[in-house]
């Protein structure tokens, strides 16, 4: 049963007749559709004005263009069972986003023309924090800076691994697109629950049947049977409504070991850090090379104050002889290869004793999410901040910003082989930056002014030179923009055939997200992906 009344009778995919795969199609359609959602919906949760539209949901830093005719703004998982059911009667595709700000691989945009934008952000819901095994069950719309002030508030013990882009990122979207926190936030999924395209709910990884009974639901993801829950990792079988996702218990010490490594000791400083890695004394997940905040970067190459040589970090976390030792051992190994160097200790030190690169990533060790470094393309632009903090968008500007996630094995010549594909890309004067995990992760930023074509243009052939050296050294992509998930299919269709069949199992119509790492439903009548 539901609280629901208008979904108790709505027929279900395998009772529809017709095997009618959801696509852009006329505009009738597409009006039947929204006056059905209006129908069945509150009228402010259908939106279909054209301006705001535009305003909220078009634009984006990666300057790629979409038509989307409306959006839908559900605040319940009944709310998305519905609008799953209603789009299967009327034939209409859905495109979910948590909050929106995947920047730089699509933002808000689908993949596909003609899909309605289902925005899950007023779903902001915390289920549940269990402070003795340290998780929360979280709603689409809960953000790094709501997680981080409900713990400070409730669960001062707990915290959680932050990425580093922005305060007002979603959780939910950023794990299941496997984003990258001070270690891969993949790592951080212990369960999910939602509805399938064909309008049936799932739950995966736990036992959800504990959540609300006292007992622990999530100290594990594993129980007997397939592991359903990295199913909807990276994929468009269904709408997630609600993830389970692990905290971190708070170490009596923490560390920031820290260094500048030229680039003439590249390969000796990668070697260095695999042998401690072996030797069991760092974790290669929060261990980077080359980092810089994405926002610093585009003000940095700008004012050519570019960091010279590879700046490195590794976290560290524990009782404080185990810290100190692992920071000993650290120094006395890659000491000899950079310069200057030292251990920051979040609890004790100012930021005023690390580069200023590396600011946004103390917030993050204090329990704060960076909520400032955004800032930073409004300034660069000449664009008035918003009068709300909560309105900052990294699309508003005409900044843009293109990503290339890749992996990479972390060797000294595969570490050197990427390098040289960026310089390649550097040498024609794209402002290019690589920021390389200790576990082969591999983040490429390319900023340039959205509303200077010939700036867009230069950009968009160095994210093809990008993709196109990545691919003849054998590294394979991680996470991609929504108008190179194509590339995904054609790289490995035998792979992609066994998503198509899943997909037909669980949305045989479909009607979630077509095209988003799966091979595109009704390619023939999809339009192609254009830029601006």
């Amino acid at each position: 049963m539901t609280d629901r009344p208008e979904l108790e009778g709505m027929p279900r995919v395998g009772s529809i007749s017709g095997p009618e795969i959801a696509r852009p199609g006329p505009p009738q359609r597409v009006r039947d559709a929204r006056a059905a959602f209006r129908a069945a919906l509150p009228p402010d949760l259908v939106l279909d004005d054209r301006e705001v539209i535009e305003r909220r949901y078009l634009r984006n830093v990666t300057g790629l263009a979409r038509d989307v005719p409306m959006v839908i703004l559900p605040r319940s998982e009944d709310d998305v069972r519905l609008i799953v059911r209603l789009a299967n009667r009327h034939c209409v595709a859905l495109y979910p986003v948590s909050t929106g700000r995947n920047w730089g691989l699509g933002s808000k945009l689908p993949v596909q023309d003609g899909c309605a934008v289902v925005d899950l952000s007023r779903m902001s819901r915390i289920v549940e924090v269990n402070e003795e095994f340290g998780y929360a069950i979280l709603e689409p719309g809960v953000t790094q800076l709501d997680l981080a002030d409900h713990l400070r508030q409730h669960h001062p013990g707990l915290t959680l691994n932050f990425t580093g882009s922005f305060g007002l990122t979603s959780i939910v979207g950023n794990t299941l697109d496997r984003g990258d926190g001070l270690s891969a936030r993949i790592h951080d999924l212990l369960g999910v629950r939602g509805i399938l395209g064909c309008g049936d709910p799932f739950r995966a990884g736990g036992i959800w049947s504990n959540v609300g009974t006292g007992e622990p639901s999530h100290h594990t993801r594993y129980v007997a049977g397939p592991d359903l829950a990295a199913l909807f990792s990276q994929s468009n079988f269904g709408i997630v409504t609600q993830l389970a996702f692990k905290l971190i218990h708070k170490a009596p010490r923490t560390y920031l070991l820290w260094g500048v490594v030229p680039d003439v000791q590249l390969e000796e400083a990668v070697t260095t850090l695999r042998r401690l890695a072996q030797q069991g004394v760092v974790d290669l997940q929060k261990a980077q090379l080359g980092y810089g905040n994405r926002f610093v970067h585009a003000r940095d190459v700008r004012s050519t104050q570019e960091q010279p040589g590879w700046l490195y970090y590794l976290h560290v976390a524990g009782t404080t002889r185990v810290a100190d030792a692992v920071a000993r051992d650290v120094f006395e190994s890659m000491g000899p290869l950079s310069s200057p160097g030292g251990v920051f200790d979040p609890d004790r030190d100012p930021e005023s004793d690390l580069p200023v690169a590396l600011h946004p990533i103390v917030k993050l060790l204090r329990g704060r999410p960076d909520t400032d470094s955004i800032q930073i393309v409004y300034r660069m632009t000449g664009t008035p901040l918003p009068e709300d903090p909560r309105d900052l968008d990294a699309d508003a500007p005409p900044f843009g910003m293109k990503c290339v996630v890749a992996m990479v094995p972390f060797s000294s010549r595969h570490v050197r082989a990427l390098e040289g594909i960026v310089a390649t890309v550097r040498e024609r004067g794209v402002a290019v930056k690589a920021s390389i995990y200790g576990d082969g992760r591999v983040l490429v930023t390319i900023p340039f002014r959205r509303d200077d074509p010939a700036e867009a243009a230069l950009a968009q052939r160095a994210e093809a030179t990008l993709w196109d050296g990545l691919r003849r050294k054998g590294f394979a992509p991680y996470r991609v923009a929504i108008d190179r998930m194509h590339s995904l299919v054609e790289r490995d269709p035998e792979f992609f055939d066994v998503v198509a069949k899943i997909k037909a199992a669980l949305d045989p119509r479909g009607v979630v997200a077509p095209g988003r790492y799966a091979p595109l439903e009704g390619r023939d009548g999809s339009a192609p992906p254009r830029a601006k």
